[in-house]
C-alpha cells in the first residue's frame, strides 16, 4: 500500500507540473513581431519587453524554417527589451514560440506568434477579401474534455490518494489508543533512591560516586519543590539563592551535604563513614520538609 501511495503522489507531482497555467499580462511580459507577411530569404524581428523584476524563460534559438542572425538586449526605466532577428528560409506559417516569465511565484506567458512566408510579395494589384468577423463557437462538453484532460486526471488521482490516506489514518487512529503519560512522582523517586544508597552502601567502594548520586538526588528534587534552578548551580550560588527562603537549619543541612560532596568529587577528598551517613540522615531530613501535601496522608 505504501509503495501504491507513493508512486501515486509521485504521478501527481508530474502530472501537476505539466499541467501548470500560465497567464497572459501585458505589464510583466509582451511580444510582438514587426510584421505577419514576409516573403522567404527576408527577415522578421520578435521584440519582447519584460518586468525586470521577473525571471525570463526565453524559448530555443532554434525555431524551424528560420535561423537566428542577430540579437539585442536593451533596458529601459521600466522594462528589459529583448530583439531577436530570425532569417526565414522557409515559406508557410512560422510558429515562433512562447516567452514565459516567473514573476511573484507565478509564471506568465506571451501569445504565439504566427508568420505568414510566400515566396514572393503580394502584387498590390491582387484585390483581397474583406476581413470577416470572428465566429463565435458555442460550448463543447466534449471538445473541452479532450482538452483538459490531463487537469482532470489530476483532480481525480487527488480524489483518490486523500480517500486512501484518510481510510488509512482512520484506521490506524482506532486501532492505537492514546497513551496518557503518568505524572512523575518526585518525591516517591527521591525516598526510594535514598533506600537504595542505604542499602547498597556505595560508600563503601565508591564514595565518589556515591555523593554523586546524592548530589544529584537532593539537587533535582529540592530545585522542583521551590522552583529554583539549584541543579544548574554551584554549591555557593545556590545558598546564596536560598538565604532568606529557607530557615538556618534547612541551609546547614543543605550546605553539609554538598560540600562534603564537593570535597570527595573535586578534592579527592577522604570522609569518614559518619559523615556518609549523616549527609545521608540530613538529605532524608530535608526532602521530608518539603513533602508535596499529598503525600500527607
Amino acid at each position: 500500500m505504501k509503495k501504491f501511495l507513493a508512486l501515486l503522489l509521485l504521478l501527481l507531482h508530474c502530472f501537476l507540473a505539466e499541467a501548470q497555467i500560465t497567464e497572459e499580462d501585458s505589464t510583466v511580459i509582451w511580444a510582438q513581431a514587426d510584421t505577419t507577411q514576409q516573403v522567404l530569404g527576408a527577415r522578421v524581428s520578435i521584440t519582447v519587453a519584460y518586468n525586470p523584476e521577473s525571471l525570463l524563460f526565453e524559448p530555443t534559438d532554434s525555431i524551424a524554417g528560420t535561423v537566428l542572425v542577430e540579437r539585442s538586449d536593451d533596458t529601459t526605466e521600466t522594462r528589459i527589451v529583448s530583439r531577436r532577428t530570425y532569417l526565414i528560409l522557409d515559406t508557410g506559417s512560422l510558429v515562433f514560440p512562447q516567452w514565459q516569465a516567473d514573476w511573484n511565484g507565478r509564471k506568465y506567458a506571451t501569445s504565439a506568434i504566427n508568420i505568414n512566408v510566400s515566396l514572393a510579395a503580394l502584387n498590390g494589384d491582387i484585390q483581397r477579401e474583406e476581413n470577416r468577423a470572428l465566429k463565435t463557437i458555442g460550448f463543447n462538453l466534449w471538445w473541452w474534455m479532450r482538452h483538459y484532460w490531463l487537469y482532470l486526471i489530476a483532480a481525480l488521482l487527488s480524489i483518490v490518494a486523500l480517500i486512501v490516506i484518510l481510510r488509512i489514518y482512520s484506521k490506524r487512529s482506532k486501532e492505537q489508543p492514546l497513551i496518557q503519560e503518568v505524572p512523575r512522582d518526585l518525591f516517591a523517586e527521591a525516598i526510594a533512591g535514598l533506600s537504595k544508597l542505604r542499602k547498597e552502601k556505595t560508600w563503601e567502594v565508591d564514595a565518589k560516586g556515591y555523593y554523586i548520586k546524592l548530589g544529584d538526588l537532593v539537587r533535582v528534587y529540592l530545585g522542583a519543590q521551590t522552583g529554583l534552578p539549584l541543579a544548574e548551580q554551584t554549591t555557593n550560588d545556590s545558598l546564596d539563592m536560598l538565604k532568606n527562603k529557607w530557615t538556618d537549619q534547612q541551609l546547614q543541612a543543605y550546605q553539609y551535604i554538598l560540600t562534603r560532596a564537593d570535597y570527595v568529587k573535586f578534592a579527592k577528598g577522604r570522609v569518614d563513614v559518619s559523615e556518609h551517613l549523616e549527609a545521608l540522615e540530613r538529605a532524608e531530613s530535608l526532602i521530608l520538609e518539603f513533602k508535596p501535601a499529598a503525600h500527607d496522608s
